[in-house]
């Protein structure tokens, strides 16, 4: 099924549309960057976000998040930052 973004209800506070955070940057609460959200998708108990390295970011690794409220800390689109509590070593 398709749907034109325009064509959306608006999301509430709080929530978001995975098209909303895809190419977003992705920093730790330290402010180390990981890489830009490449895309997210449901593993049935939480979603998962495919955070992509760029020239910017700390290593070359692709990493899967876990999207829940530990993990991500704040999202600000008018930032394109989602800043998350992650150890950039794992």
């Amino acid at each position: 099924i398709a749907v034109m973004k325009d064509d959306m209800p608006k999301a509430d506070e709080g929530e978001f549309y995975y098209h909303q955070l895809e190419g977003l940057l992705v920093v730790t609460t330290d402010d180390v960057v990981l890489g830009k959200v490449s895309h997210l998708f449901n593993t049935g108990s939480n979603d998962v976000m495919v955070v992509k390295p760029f020239k910017e970011s700390l290593d070359g690794k692709e990493r899967w998040l876990p999207y829940t409220d530990d993990c991500v800390k704040d999202i600000s689109l008018g930032d394109g930052i989602i800043k998350v509590d992650w150890d950039p070593e794992f």
